[in-house]
């Protein structure tokens, strides 16, 4: 069953029927949410509660059996829409010099914890809570550009945003619920990332998978950490890969090393160094000061780049020899 997906990062807006038109210009097109009939009498409906609704009818369908739900919301991508009471409400609560003063993109993110709690309750009455893993994340950091002439969020004090390989960018929110396991409060301070939710939730759910695409996948069960957050990983190093551009990066690819994160720019080849531990905003880059350490992680990179043929973008290829 599905519901609501389609190829577009976003809707045309947040509000029934849920079409209209995306950009301008010569890049101007339609878009609409699949599976959404047009005629119904639904005004005011907002699609962060009808994709809820649609989660809500499989769960109480699929309660008697295993059931996997891949929930994923459209917000709070932009168009920037949030419910026009609550973003009064934020709106009120705004002052001179706070870093978030969006007051539709905060009632966005009251909408969707106010989701997600529908989920929640919606398990407890079907009475599968306590057999039910709940995992919660992002796909990337907040968009730090404008939307209809506003500044949509911060990722203070990380830097950038959206796009990017700096840690605004990254790292992002990750939370596990399973009665039982998880523990309330904890925090895990293993670096994960999302490659490692597959093989976390095959473990989990105690199935093989597919052992041909198992073996292309880097990612490691982080269900260790749910048991225990002070254990650790068998694994000391990640990779990012961003051959593209962006409002906030040029083509880019990243490798961590326990604290240490080096980042090298396609274009012309730039290296820059940072101590997470230290210095989680970026501020100090040591590439220069620590040439032996960058060129050790800039090899390694360059050798995962290789080993998983990583496409380069065509104006990059030969500054990356």
């Amino acid at each position: 069953m599905t519901f609501g997906g389609s190829f577009w990062g976003a809707p045309a807006t947040f509000y029934f029927p849920y079409r209209g038109t995306w950009g301008s210009g010569s890049r101007a097109h339609p878009r609409y949410i699949p599976g959404i009939n047009p005629f119904e009498d639904r005004a005011g409906e907002h699609l962060t509660d009808r994709i809820t609704d649609a989660a809500i009818e499989f769960i109480q369908q699929s309660k008697d059996d295993p059931f996997f739900l891949f929930l994923s919301y459209y917000t709070v991508h932009t168009p920037i829409e949030g419910k026009p009471e609550l973003a009064e409400v934020y709106s009120s609560q705004i002052e001179p010099g706070m870093d978030h003063n969006n007051a539709h993109y905060a009632a966005m993110h009251e909408t969707l914890d106010d989701n997600v709690g529908r989920v929640r309750s919606t398990l407890e009455d079907a009475g599968v809570a306590d057999n039910t893993v709940i995992i919660l994340t992002s796909d990337n950091g907040g968009f730090i550009g404008n939307y209809d002439g506003q500044t949509v969020t911060s990722n203070a004090p990380l830097r950038s945003g959206k796009g990017s390989l700096y840690e605004g960018g990254v790292r992002v929110p990750l939370i596990a619920y399973w009665a039982g396991v998880t523990t309330a409060g904890s925090q895990s301070e293993q670096p994960v990332i999302t490659a490692d939710l597959y093989p976390t939730i095959l473990e989990i759910a105690r199935l093989p998978g597919d052992p041909s695409h198992n073996e292309k996948v880097e990612g490691l069960s982080i269900l260790p950490l749910l048991r225990n957050p002070s254990a650790r990983l068998r694994r000391s190093t990640l990779f990012w890969h961003y051959p593209h551009y962006y409002q906030t990066t040029s083509p880019v690819s990243s490798i961590r090393q326990r604290q240490w994160k080096l980042m090298e720019f396609h274009e012309d080849g730039r290296l820059e160094l940072y101590n997470l531990q230290s210095d989680p905003q970026e501020t100090n880059n040591q590439a220069e000061t620590r040439p032996p350490l960058a060129a050790n992680l800039q090899a390694k990179l360059q050798a995962w780049r290789d080993r998983i043929n990583a496409p380069m973008s065509a104006s990059c290829k030969q500054s990356t020899v």
